[in-house]
């Protein structure tokens, strides 16, 4: 009995801390701690600040459960407004928010950067910054001695510097891939596509701008029929993405889809089975933004895997 009694009393703690637990934890969801509320990103759009919107932003987060903001300066495609970032003017406003958000119990931390990188800003020059390898082709007819300027690679904010020059003989070139003439939009207007073939993505195709509703299409038609098994398109931007088609008819007026993929900066590529026509299209059914296009190519030998 006296063992009995233990087990009673010890069993009756047990089922007084578990009821405990349970109305500490119902109490818990009704009232949630400051540490169990959300946090959001608090962009700060480029210098366009002032002490009443952020005073404006901070009521309104403390009103709907928001307990915590991670700033970020941003500057991409934003106007530059008066309070630049880290002036004193910037730093007063920022005390203010540290003032207001202790007000309001609101916790404030902060990327570590004006912009999306991880610790970039106006004063990391280019050659601190981060790299990216960019190119450029010179076709000569060999063999001969050759003496002449390379035509130099994209450069951003004018920085370049070289890595290495690579000759090599070009694959041999099918018999039927003569240039194709290239076209926009499914009525097959001109339009300056020099530099979609150049073979140096330096120089940028801006592409026309279609009509509300009417389908982005690049047309390349070819004087003969040309075998091709893949596709490369390089874009200018790394914000730049496009879902596109790669599309080939018989008669230039009905197409079937070769390929579907997603293309970003700098470039991607797709590869499919061979197929032999006169008529192929890039059809970009979704782009942010234009898009501009470094180059745009197709190849008779396949090309690395859909992105």
């Amino acid at each position: 009995m006296r063992r009995m009694g233990w087990l009673l009393v010890v069993c009756g703690l047990l089922a007084s801390c578990m009821l405990a637990g349970d109305q500490t934890m119902e109490s818990a969801f009704l009232k949630p701690p400051d540490a169990a509320w959300p946090w959001v990103y608090w962009i700060w759009p480029n210098g366009n600040l002032t002490r009443e919107g952020i005073t404006a932003d901070l009521e309104a987060m403390r009103r709907v459960g928001i307990r915590g903001a991670l700033i970020m300066e941003v500057e991409l495609e934003v106007p530059a407004g008066p309070v630049r970032f880290l002036s004193p003017q910037w730093r007063e406003l920022f005390r203010h928010t540290i003032a207001e958000a202790t007000r309001l119990g609101i916790v404030i931390v902060m990327n570590n950067d004006g912009g999306w990188s991880g610790s970039g800003g106006p004063w990391i020059t280019p050659e601190l910054s981060m790299q990216v390898v960019s190119w450029s082709q010179t076709r000569i007819r060999g063999p001969r001695r050759f003496d002449g300027v390379l035509a130099r690679p994209k450069a951003v904010r004018d920085y370049y510097r070289d890595i290495a020059v690579l000759a090599f003989p070009a694959p041999a070139a099918p018999k039927t891939a003569a240039a194709p003439k290239i076209t926009w939009g499914s009525d097959r207007k001109e339009f300056d596509a020099s530099k979609l073939l150049d073979g140096n993505p330096a120089t940028v195709a801006d592409l026309p701008a279609p009509p509300k509703g009417a389908p982005r299409i690049i047309n390349l038609d070819f004087p003969k029929p040309f075998e091709a098994r893949s596709l490369t398109v390089a874009l200018d931007g790394w914000y730049t993405r496009i879902d596109a088609a790669a599309e080939v008819s018989d008669d230039g007026v009905n197409y079937r889809p070769l390929a579907k993929f997603l293309a970003g900066w700098p470039s991607s590529s797709v590869s499919f089975d061979p197929v032999t026509a006169r008529h192929f299209r890039l059809n970009i059914t979704e782009a942010t933004d234009g898009p501009t296009i470094w180059e745009f190519q197709l190849f008779a030998s396949p090309g690395p895997p859909a992105k």
